[in-house]
């Protein structure tokens, strides 16, 4: 009997520190995630940016250049 506790004691140890550093890989995914999403916004943003800029100058082009 003290056996099987023991064993079942290990196994529920093991189980804890997998929930403890599946938890901590769940956090640094999250950051990480949040970051790229804030990179994606930006670049975005900049796509965006010069999209209207090279708009702006094909619009300034003489008709027969562009």
């Amino acid at each position: 009997m003290d056996a099987e506790l023991d064993l079942l004691h290990g196994k529920i140890l093991q189980l804890a520190e997998l929930c403890r550093q599946l938890r901590l890989d769940n956090n640094q995914l999250r950051d990480a995630l949040a970051a790229r999403e804030v990179e994606n916004r930006d670049l975005k943003y900049k796509v965006e940016e010069t999209r209207a800029r090279i708009e702006n100058l094909l619009a300034r082009l003489p008709e027969g250049s562009a």
